[in-house]
């Protein structure tokens, strides 16, 4: 009788463990495959929304002693909260940086920036997340990203 319910308890311990465990861990994430998309490519990138359709592109600049500095640009459907980017490290966690972005005309917004640039490596490669006011402007299956010498 102990053995039995020995037996029990081990696999619904192991069950547990490979069901929920992976859901508890940080940067594991299990909703399903993530598409990344370079916002430095043609056209940069473009996602649907509940809202409407996004997109956003990334022009860099000159490289300079601060940084290469880069220029956001985004359209969407027209809201009435501030519109933020935050950029983090993906090469090497260097913290969170928040870049607001201004709006130009309806539905049109834009930024420029300098990103920090890593001295040990070559490119740093930075995600970005974008939000209207506390709401992200696209899911954690969506990952926005850049190269910056």
């Amino acid at each position: 009788m102990i053995r039995k319910s020995s037996a029990a308890i081990f696999v619904v311990a192991m069950i547990a463990t490979l069901v929920i465990l992976p859901r508890l861990m940080p940067g594991v994430d299990t909703s399903g495959p993530v598409v990344g998309c370079s916002l430095q490519t043609d056209g940069g990138c473009h996602w649907d929304t509940g809202q409407g359709r996004y997109a956003a592109v990334l022009e860099s600049g000159e490289r300079a002693a601060e940084g290469v500095s880069h220029t956001l640009s985004l359209t969407g459907p027209d809201g009435e909260a501030p519109v933020l980017a935050i950029l983090t490290g993906e090469s090497m966690y260097m913290g969170e940086y928040p870049v607001p972005l201004s709006r130009k005309s309806a539905g049109q917004w834009q930024a420029e920036f300098v990103a920090p640039f890593c001295t040990e490596e070559g490119d740093m490669v930075w995600n970005i997340s974008l939000y209207a006011g506390q709401q992200p402007l696209h899911d954690d299956s969506l990952r926005l990203w850049f190269k910056a010498p």
